[in-house]
């Protein structure tokens, strides 16, 4: 939940209240929760909206510098740096992606779902999701090779 959050708004306390303010309104309709038949996608779909609704709202700044990175311990400081650069190049690219390719990048790419799944979430076919994030990784792909 916070993941998409941070996605789509690019700041961590916004996210985290978008979590905050979800799991809420989860709680409000905790009655009808075991009605629903994808349970996941109903969450994110929550999350999406409420994340949506937000920057409609205000437009928030976007930190660029801020890159979570996982560091293995066996790794040299040499690798860490290399790896570090990469991971920020790749969230700069991603943030300069328009907003329903970052949502769809982060939907497939990084919280793993399927196409039903974020068609459920976005409201687009299958198909069409497909292709936006067929077109979102070349265009990653192009501005890695830009950046090289």
């Amino acid at each position: 939940m916070y993941r998409l959050a941070f996605r789509i708004l690019n700041n961590e306390e916004d996210a985290k209240d978008i979590v905050q303010d979800s799991f809420a309104k989860l709680w409000d309709k905790r009655e009808v929760l075991t009605n629903i038949s994808n349970l996941k996608s109903f969450i994110l779909t929550i999350v999406r909206n409420a994340s949506i609704d937000s920057l409609r709202k205000h437009k928030p700044e976007v930190d660029r510098n801020s890159v979570i990175i996982n560091r293995p311990e066996h790794q040299t400081p040499e690798s860490q740096l290399v790896i570090s650069d990469q991971l920020k190049w790749v969230r700069e690219i991603i943030n300069g992606l328009n907003e329903q390719q970052r949502e769809l990048i982060q939907l497939r790419d990084i919280e793993g779902l399927d196409y039903d799944e974020i068609s459920e979430i976005s409201g687009l076919t299958a198909n069409n999701a497909r292709v936006i994030i067929s077109r979102a990784r070349k265009e990653i792909r192009l501005r890695m090779l830009e950046m090289n």
